[in-house]
C-alpha cells in the first residue's frame, strides 16, 4: 500500500488544498443526503464559504493557474475554460447563501459547540426530516452557487497531477533535507506503507524543506520518531 501526502509551500496552495478536500467531501455527502450526511453537507458548504469569505478567490485561483497556462494553454484547455467561467461569474461567490435569512441562523449554530441540536436549530431539524428528494434538490440548488469554484479547483488539481515528475529519495534515519524550486507551490510525498504506518512531517524554512518520518502503530498510539531506512517518491510543482 502506498499513500500520497500533499503539503502546501505557500498560502495560495494551502487554500487550494483545503478547498479540494472540502469539495471532495461535499461531492460524496450530497449524493447520499440522508439525515446525517445532509447535515454534514451543509456544514461543508458553510466551511467553504467561510474559507473564501475574506479572499479574492477568483484572482487567487487565476494566479495559481497562470503557471500552467502561460507555458502552453493547449495542454490545459479545461483549466483555462474553468478559470474563465469562474472569473466571469458576477458578484462575490456564495453571497446569496450568506445573506439568505433561513440560512443565517443555521450557519451561526453550526459553528458553535453542539449548536445545531434539535432544540437549538429546529428549522434545520425540520429540513433534515423532510423527503430525501427535497433535501437533494435544495443541496444542489445551494451547490450551484459555488459549483464553478469546485470545477476550477478540480481542474487545478488535475493540472498538478499531470505535472508531477517523481524521483526517489532515500534516508537511513528517516530525515530528509529538500530544496524545492522557489516557484513550487505543492510538494507530493508518496510512501510505501505497512505497519507501523510511516507519517511525514514537513517543516518549511525560506530556503529548504525539512522532512521527518514518524511511526504510527494505530490512531490511539503515540507517534514516535522513525529512525530506520526510508525510501519515498517525491515531486513538487
Amino acid at each position: 500500500m502506498s499513500l500520497q501526502y500533499f503539503f502546501p509551500l505557500n498560502k495560495r496552495a494551502r487554500l487550494l488544498l483545503k478547498l479540494d478536500s472540502l469539495f471532495q467531501e461535499l461531492d460524496h455527502l450530497k449524493q447520499t443526503a440522508d439525515y446525517i450526511t445532509a447535515r454534514q453537507a451543509i456544514e461543508r458548504m458553510f466551511e467553504i464559504l467561510q474559507l473564501i469569505e475574506r479572499v479574492e478567490i477568483k484572482m487567487e485561483l487565476a494566479r495559481e493557474a497562470e503557471k500552467f497556462l502561460v507555458k502552453n494553454t493547449s495542454h490545459f484547455p479545461e483549466l483555462q475554460k474553468a478559470i474563465q467561467e469562474l472569473s466571469a461569474q458576477t458578484g462575490k461567490l456564495g453571497e446569496e447563501l450568506r445573506t439568505q435569512p433561513s440560512l443565517i441562523s443555521i450557519q451561526k449554530r453550526l459553528f458553535q459547540t453542539s449548536g445545531a441540536c434539535v432544540f437549538d436549530a429546529p428549522s434545520l431539524h425540520a429540513w433534515l426530516s423532510c423527503e430525501p428528494g427535497q433535501r437533494y434538490k435544495d443541496l444542489n440548488h445551494m451547490y450551484a452557487h459555488i459549483g464553478l469554484l469546485d470545477h476550477a479547483v478540480k481542474e487545478l488539481m488535475k493540472a498538478y497531477f499531470q505535472s508531477f515528475t517523481f524521483r526517489e529519495e532515500f534516508s537511513e534515519n528517516g530525515l530528509f533535507h529538500l530544496h524545492p524550486s522557489s516557484h513550487s507551490s505543492i510538494i507530493c510525498i508518496e510512501i510505501k506503507n505497512c505497519l507501523p504506518l510511516l507519517i511525514p512531517e514537513v517543516s518549511l524554512s525560506p530556503k529548504a524543506v525539512f522532512l521527518k518520518i514518524w511511526a504510527q502503530e494505530s490512531l490511539l498510539s503515540k507517534n514516535i520518531p522513525y529512525n530506520g531506512p526510508v525510501t519515498l517518491r517525491l515531486s513538487e510543482y
